[in-house]
Formats: C-alpha cells, structure tokens, sequence
C-alpha cells in the first residue's frame, strides 16, 4: 500500500495512491462507511495503519478498481507529517567499492537526532545558512514506524515499520568539520530535513536489498547503492534504535546515503528510491546571494 499526504486548501490530508491516483481518506471513508482517521499521522497514532493495510491488501486493491470513485488525477504533494515525535539517523552506512559485504559490524553505528522544526516537505526551500560554504544534502530512506517497540530483536523488528518514505538530510559540513561532536547541531538548523509525500509498505517489494537510493542534483545522478549494500541493515537500525528508547507510531529513523552534494544558491536536489512514484526534490537558497 501507498499513502501520500497532499495539500488540500489550507490543510495537508492524506490518501491511497493507486494507480497513479489518489483517493483521499475522506472520500473512502464516505463511500465505504468507514472511520479512519483522515492524515497520515493521526492514523498511525491512532493505530489504524495496519488494519487500513489488511484492507487494502485483502480487498481495498479490487474495491478501488472501480473507476467512479472520486479519485484525485493532480495534487499537491506535502510531507507525511510535520510533527514527529522522534527523527533520528546513522551515519556511513553505505559499503563501497570491494568493501567486504559479510564483514561483522563490531562497532555501534554513528548516530544524530534532528528537531522538527529542520522539518520542510517536496518542493518547499532549503535555507543555506548565513556565511556557509559547505551545505551538503544527503538523500535517504526513512523507516517510518508504526507500532511502539522497545527492546524489540533484529528478527522481529521490521513488524514494527509502517513502511519507507524519502528523505534528503542535510548538514553544515563546515560545523561538523570543525568539531565531530558538533554533528547535531550541524544538522540541525531550520529546513535541514526534507520529508516525502509517500508511505510505501514493505509488502510493496520482494526483496528489500534490492531497493536503489540515490541522490540527485540539478537532473543528474550523483550517488546510488542499494540496501544490499548496508553495513547495518533495516531490521538492525530499528533493533538498535530501540535498545535505547521507546520507538513510537510515526518516529522517523534515516539510515544513511550513498552520498552527498555540496548546494549552492538555485540547485535542485532530489532523492529518488525505486518503487516510489515520484523523486522528492527541493531547491537551495542563499538569501546572501540575493541580498
């Protein structure tokens, strides 16, 4: 199942994306006589996810067939949600090269939080900051998760995921340079992370090793890998995470780039994982250069 926030007047409500549609949460509880909850968050929080996802897979797909269903063809897109309880990442998680893939990761994963308020959606602004020459964007998949955990086992925690959803972190290379206990706060400032429109459940795709991130700029390829290619893969990200702190519906966890690019004012950086239906993107600004 694909869920997608959009833009509606003034608010951001959720839908299923089928077939390169939407049909917005409203509309199906109305012709199904449900009661979901109609944005994304709330209906995770709420817990409804997975029953919405059971109908979906046991029936939603034939019922969402028919063709007089008021289906949305063009829309806005806008981030999954704007107020997670937790958004947290890993660092160099991608092997290159003749890395030894069966290597033991004997030492825990680099780690950083980022607040909400370092929270944009698709197409929105990325703010350089004042005097910096070394803004860098990272584009990532993002576990969203859906069911609280603590403590949970490598084996069991990818039942706790809600689905995948794009990401481009970005960094104040320069701060983190300066002092490698600085990486929060580098990462940290106002516009810094960018959220996707899209929710892809982990049903959507046979092998989850085989999924391609890659960032962008300006239209062109800069960096790919797949999730094959992780030192810590998902289930561990998740397990880790939740060795620590209670994992809640809707916290965020990134794990990792194939790599990063410097912005500069007017470029357009773009994540694009395979399965999604579109490539999430958002241009750079230097309010310097336009001062």
């Amino acid at each position: 199942m694909k869920l997608v926030s959009y833009k509606a007047n003034d608010e951001e409500q959720g839908a299923i994306e089928i077939g390169g549609k939407l049909i917005p949460l409203l509309a199906l509880n109305d012709h199904f006589h449900f009661h979901y909850e109609t944005t994304v968050f709330s209906l995770l929080e709420k817990g409804q996810y997975e029953s919405l996802k059971n109908w979906y897979v046991h029936e939603g797909k034939e019922a969402l067939a028919n063709p007089h269903l008021p289906f949305l063809e063009e829309w806005v897109p806008a981030p999954l949600y704007r107020h997670p309880r937790k958004i947290w990442g890993i660092g160099m998680n991608y092997r290159k090269g003749d890395e030894d893939q069966f290597a033991s990761n004997t030492v825990a994963p680099v780690s950083f939080m980022k607040p909400d308020t370092s929270l944009i959606g698709p197409e929105d602004l990325i703010q350089i900051p004042p005097l910096s020459k070394n803004t860098t964007a990272e584009a990532e998949l993002a576990l969203v998760i859906g069911k609280t955990c603590k403590e949970v086992s490598e084996a069991d925690a990818l039942d706790y995921v809600a689905g995948v959803a794009a990401a481009l972190d970005m960094t104040e290379a320069d701060i983190h340079a300066e002092n490698l206990r600085y990486l929060t706060r580098a990462k940290s400032f106002n516009t810094f992370f960018s959220f996707g429109s899209e929710l892809v459940s982990l049903d959507e795709y046979p092998c989850l090793d085989d999924i391609y991130v890659t960032t962008l700029q300006n239209g062109e390829e800069q960096h790919t890998n797949r999730i094959g290619a992780m030192r810590y893969n998902l289930a561990y990200i998740v397990s880790f995470h939740s060795e620590v702190m209670t994992l809640l519906p809707g916290d965020i966890l990134l794990t990792g780039t194939p790599g990063a690019v410097v912005l500069r004012d007017g470029a357009v950086v773009a994540c694009r994982i395979s399965g999604f239906s579109k490539q999430l993107e958002n241009r750079a600004i230097n309010k310097e250069v336009h001062a």
